[in-house]
């Protein structure tokens, strides 16, 4: 019997484990890297390639979307992450030096929701910010604009992110 998955790209798994790479540095993974590697670790790229190949195996449409700070670095809150297991997730985190990007996913289907398979959360529009300012106020704790200079996120001032596409 014939799935369909070969032509839509599908990813078989090498190792077990699972987890976000949290180093700025690390070089990024995609969907079939990730589950190459022994302990199934890979950044956000990887898990956000994951999902958009995951949904358009069932015919979804999905696209992920980079997330850049406005300065150099943001920080994220404390919150857990994909194989982080249940515990606050420090990479990222103005302690550990923050992230200079982030990649999540846009679903076609759902153009108010943004989803963050890496962080394993959703963002849902359900007030008047746009779901860009919403992610942003739920998510990201602080700015860097050069070395040392850290500016706190205000919630709810005008968006600050940059989300491509």
């Amino acid at each position: 019997m014939d799935n369909g998955f070969p032509s839509k790209g599908a990813i078989p798994r090498a190792g077990t484990g699972g987890g976000v790479s949290g180093s700025r540095s690390s070089s990024r993974f995609s969907a079939p890297e990730m589950l190459a590697r022994a302990d199934g670790r890979g950044q956000c790229t990887a898990w956000a390639d994951l999902l958009v190949r995951t949904l358009g195996a069932h015919d979804i449409d999905a696209t992920t979307t980079r997330v850049d700070p406005p300065g150099d670095l943001f920080a994220v809150k404390a919150i857990p992450a994909q194989g982080s297991g249940g515990a606050n997730y420090v990479p990222g985190t103005l302690p550990a030096g923050g992230f200079n990007f982030h990649q999540v996913v846009r679903v076609g289907l759902f153009a108010d929701r943004i989803y963050d398979p890496s962080f394993g959360g959703r963002t849902t529009k359900t007030d008047a910010r746009s779901v860009e300012l919403k992610y942003e106020d739920e998510n990201i704790s602080d700015f860097r604009f050069g070395p040392g200079n850290w500016v706190a996120n205000v919630l709810g001032d005008p968006l600050q992110l940059v989300f491509t596409p």
